[in-house]
C-alpha cells in the first residue's frame, strides 16, 4: 500500500458525490486522521489498510468508543463510521485489501446514558473513595471501584462475589460472568489485590458475601446492585462527576481497546477480558487466556 494507491481509492470514493457530501466525508476522514495522530490522511489510510482485519476492526472499535465517550451525537459517529466503511469498500473493490470493516453503527437515541468517564475522572473518584474518613467504607468502596475498572466487571457479577472467591495466595478471583455458568477465575493486578486484601482485613474472615453493608442497620448483609450503583454515583458526585458502575466498566473497556491496539493483543482477547460473547464464545479461561487478561488488567490499572 502506498500514496498512489490511496489516491486511486479516494478518487473512486468521491466519484459521483455532491460537493457538500464530499466535504462532509472529507471532514469525517480528517477526524480519523486526527485520532491516529498522523500528519496526513494518506498516512492514516495506509496504516489502516496495512493492518490485519482483526487489528483494523480493533482500531475502529476504539475510535467509535472514544467518540461516544466524548459525547458526540450518534448521527455524527455513524456518519464518520460510514465514511470509513465506504472508503474501505472502495479499497477492496480495487483489490488493495481483502476485507471490509465489521464495526456497526451507534444506536440512534442511545445518547450517552452509560455516563462513561475518562481515566482522569476515574482517578478522582478512586482518590475520593480512598480519603473517606470511615476506614471500613473507604476500604470497601476502593475495592469495588478497582474491580469495576481493573477487571471490567459487570455489576451483576459484583453482587455475586463471596469472600471465598478471592484467592490472594494466587492473586486471582473467581467470577460468575453470566447466569447458569460456573465461575471462572480472573488474575488480579497487584493494585487490585492490595485493595481486596485491605478490605478483607477490615471485613474479617467470615464466610459469606464479599461486599457487605457498613451501616449499623444492615451491617454484614450482601450489597445489592442498587447499593453499588448508589455508592459509585455518590462518590462521583462528591468530585463533580456523573457516572455509574456501567460507566466505569465502559471506561475500562475503552482503555483496554486502546492498549490492545498498541500492544498486539487480539480483539478476541479484549472480548474475553470484558465478558462480551458476541466476539468469541466464553468457555473457561485456559492459562494462556488468563495471562492475556492479566496483561490487559495490568495495563489499564497503571
Amino acid at each position: 500500500m502506498n500514496a498512489k494507491k490511496i489516491d486511486l481509492i479516494l478518487q473512486a470514493f468521491y466519484e459521483g458525490k455532491s460537493q457538500k457530501t464530499a466535504q462532509l466525508y472529507s471532514s469525517d476522514l480528517e477526524s480519523f486522521r486526527n485520532y491516529l495522530g498522523v500528519n496526513s490522511l494518506k498516512t492514516a489510510l495506509i496504516e489502516l489498510f496495512k493492518a490485519p482485519h482483526s487489528q483494523a476492526n480493533l482500531t475502529i472499535l476504539h475510535y467509535r468508543a472514544l467518540m461516544n465517550q466524548n459525547g458526540l451525537k450518534p448521527a455524527t459517529i455513524n456518519r464518520r463510521l460510514s465514511a470509513l466503511r465506504s472508503v474501505t469498500r472502495e479499497a477492496r473493490r480495487g483489490g488493495f485489501v481483502q476485507w471490509e470493516l465489521d464495526v456497526g453503527n451507534e444506536k440512534i437515541g442511545s445518547g450517552n446514558k452509560k455516563l462513561t468517564i475518562d481515566n482522569y475522572a476515574f482517578t478522582a473518584i478512586l482518590d475520593r473513595a480512598e480519603k473517606q474518613s470511615n476506614g471500613l467504607k473507604s476500604a470497601r468502596d476502593t475495592a469495588i471501584l478497582r474491580l469495576l475498572h481493573d477487571l471490567a466487571l459487570k455489576i451483576s457479577s459484583m453482587v455475586k462475589l463471596d469472600a471465598g472467591d478471592v484467592d490472594l495466595a494466587r492473586n486471582r478471583i473467581f467470577v460468575q460472568i453470566s447466569e447458569n455458568k460456573r465461575k471462572i477465575y480472573k488474575i488480579l493486578p497487584s493494585k487490585t489485590a492490595q485493595t481486596l486484601k485491605k478490605w478483607l482485613s477490615h471485613r474479617g474472615g467470615l464466610k459469606g458475601p464479599l461486599f457487605t453493608n457498613c451501616d449499623h442497620a444492615g451491617k454484614g448483609k450482601r450489597l445489592t446492585a442498587t447499593s453499588i450503583y448508589r455508592i459509585v454515583r455518590q462518590l462521583g458526585r462528591e468530585v463533580g462527576i456523573e457516572t455509574s458502575p456501567l460507566g466505569i466498566r465502559q471506561a475500562a473497556i475503552i482503555k483496554a481497546l486502546g492498549k490492545a491496539r498498541t500492544s498486539g493483543i487480539r480483539l478476541e482477547d479484549v472480548a474475553a477480558f470484558s465478558g462480551h460473547r458476541h466476539v468469541s464464545t466464553l468457555k473457561k479461561y485456559d492459562r494462556q487466556r488468563a495471562e492475556v487478561q492479566q496483561r490487559l488488567s495490568d495495563l489499564i490499572s497503571e
